[in-house]
């Protein structure tokens, strides 16, 4: 039987953040989700409640009037804004989750025959590939050896005298 160490979601959940637009001052505090660059809107200022902000590349909020990424908004006592922090263990991988020994054991397995299905397909696509080239060897030998008979032919019957012809007989009277 597995049994899992449960991890309070308070450890695991990712603090609150707040972006400002240095452009119109709007601003937004976002939690981000645990995969991918998706995030949750906790709330919004300087803009409507219902304001849609788009993802930049980084993961990060874009202003809602086109005016590009949003910066982080430093508290007080925060690290630089440019300086990223480092990762925690629970961040790198996801430990929230025991390890499925059985369901690991079990792909591999599959694994195992499927790529012995392909070996074995591999084999029989080599024994029919010598096959064919067998045939087409002999093919081409029997080619090869009828072309240099047909040509001994030739030649033989272009160096072959003509048949004289017999001169005319003259006719008796």
């Amino acid at each position: 039987m597995t049994t899992a160490t449960v991890i309070p979601a308070a450890v695991l959940a990712p603090p609150a953040e707040r972006f400002v637009c240095q452009e119109c001052g709007c601003g937004v505090t976002i939690e981000r989700m645990t995969r991918g660059a998706a995030f949750a809107i906790i709330s919004v200022q300087g803009a409507p409640d219902d304001t849609s902000f788009g993802i930049g590349a980084s993961g990060d909020p874009l202003c809602p009037e086109g005016h590009g990424g949003m910066l982080p908004d430093p508290v007080d006592g925060e690290a630089d804004p440019g300086e990223v922090p480092p990762l925690s263990q629970a961040e790198l991988f996801d430990l929230a989750q025991p390890f499925n020994f059985e369901g690991a054991y079990l792909e591999l397995e599959r694994l195992t025959v499927t790529v012995d299905e392909f070996a074995r397909i591999a084999e029989a696509d080599k024994k029919q590939a010598a096959a064919a080239r067998k045939t087409w060897e002999d093919a081409a030998t029997r080619l090869h050896k009828a072309t240099l008979e047909l040509r001994r032919r030739r030649l033989a019957k272009l160096r072959q005298p003509a048949p004289e012809e017999a001169p005319p007989e003259a006719p008796e009277d």
